[in-house]
């Protein structure tokens, strides 16, 4: 099959920029400014829902394992972690989907059976190998489990019930999220976003926070209730992450939240305007 030149895919050895010649990421947002905007999404998001069935083609997890004399494990490590590699059906045909995997299979072992000199020696050097097009992503096997269900091989549709609370943002920005210890949304018009079914439980988080008195109290709530320390990161304890601009009105819609969702929302919402009336010196209606 040829691809369409729009949507070619690359396979290549590339180098990585260093650290002083990469572009600076956003400044990262400080525990408060981070809680202000979890305040945010609760009290201005919207709910919805991914709009796409989705084409996933998995790239194995690999493990390296030494075998003692005596044939038991010594030691078991990953290789490589898998990955399930996502194409955009607005951009690509099932059929173009899988030609590309395929295309991306047989580079990779072109670079490191049939190129192995230069494979190697440009390893040696930094340069890592890379796949690169515009409509893929990666995804992990949990987030696949959450949110899709397969229809029939490499074809996924979104499970019903899941969802998003998302807030469309205009600023840059940095922050921990629940898979590293930094995401970072470059540029203005991205989205942030959180599963349905964390919303109670990050709703609880904050009431606990805006509960306390004094700003010393307020800091180490913060500190308590999202962030914790995995492998020597900061990391965030909810699943809060950004998407870039454009994804979110491309692969989203306006959905209903599950009731225990809605719930926590109509409750925390509630509790805001009563507060907000109660500092003015409203009277109820």
């Amino acid at each position: 099959m040829t691809f369409d030149s729009a949507k070619k895919i690359t396979v290549e050895l590339y180098q990585e920029a260093k650290a002083t010649e990469a572009p600076l990421p956003p400044e990262m947002l400080t525990d408060e400014q981070y809680f202000s905007l979890v305040q945010r999404l609760l009290r201005d998001g919207t709910s919805a829902a991914k709009k796409n069935t989705v084409y996933l083609f998995h790239m194995p997890a690999l493990d390296a394992t030494t075998d003692e004399d005596h044939g038991e494990i010594e030691t078991t490590a990953p290789v490589h972690n898998g990955k399930w590699i996502a194409f955009d059906p607005d951009m690509w045909s099932h059929e173009e989907a899988l030609e590309a995997f395929k295309h991306i299979c047989t580079e990779y072992r072109r670079l490191t059976l049939e190129e192995r000199a230069t494979y190697c020696d440009d390893i040696n050097n930094g340069r890592r190998v890379r796949f690169r097009a515009a409509g893929i992503w990666t995804i992990d096997a949990d987030k696949i489990r959450r949110d899709y269900q397969m229809v029939e091989p490499n074809v996924f549709a979104v499970r019903e019930g899941t969802g998003r609370l998302c807030l469309s943002v205009e600023e840059t920005m940095t922050f921990p999220y629940k898979w590293g210890p930094e995401f970072s949304l470059r540029t203005s018009g991205g989205a942030i976003a959180v599963p349905f079914e964390e919303v109670p439980a990050l709703v609880q988080a904050v009431r606990a926070v805006e509960a306390v008195q004094t700003p010393a109290e307020r800091a180490k709530a913060i500190d308590e209730k999202f962030f914790k320390t995995e492998n020597g990161n900061r990391v965030s304890v909810f699943d809060i992450y950004g998407m870039f601009a454009g994804f979110y009105d491309q692969n989203y819609e306006p959905a209903a939240a599950p009731p225990e969702t809605s719930a926590a929302l109509t409750s925390y919402r509630t509790m805001k305007i009563s507060n907000i009336d109660a500092s003015s010196g409203a009277q109820p209606q």
